[in-house]
């Protein structure tokens, strides 16, 4: 897997031969080419590949992006939250009963009111 430097360096580069390719595209057309024969002559590569590449990501974000946001995704994050919130008292209350129950059990007439009745 690529470090976030190379991703970084990556996409700087894309960009810079983005913005070249452009400019010779660009002369390419003014010096009276069709566009798709000065884009392959510049970039080697189809305008058809290029654009079916550029809407595939598209593509697969907005297909995406309505499940992830969707009511039933919402309510879902909703509910395991509520669930692990549940787990995790439940688990808070053992161990404290756990610990009231290893306490030494208070003298008779020793009525401090630290320890609830055992209720369960």
């Amino acid at each position: 897997m690529p470090e976030p430097k190379q991703i970084e360096i990556s996409a700087s580069s894309r960009r810079e031969f983005i913005k070249k390719s452009a400019v010779a595209v660009g002369g390419a057309v003014a010096s009276g080419l069709p566009f798709e024969t000065a884009f392959f002559t510049v970039t080697g590569e189809r305008t058809e590949a290029v654009a079916a590449r550029a809407w595939a990501g598209h593509l697969r974000l907005t297909r995406l992006l309505p499940i992830v946001t969707g009511p039933s995704a919402v309510w879902s994050l909703i509910l395991a939250v509520a669930m692990l919130a549940f787990v995790f008292t439940v688990r808070r209350r053992r161990e404290q009963r756990r610990r009231w129950e290893e306490e030494p059990e208070d003298q008779p007439g020793d009525d401090d009111g630290e320890r609830p009745p055992d209720v369960r």
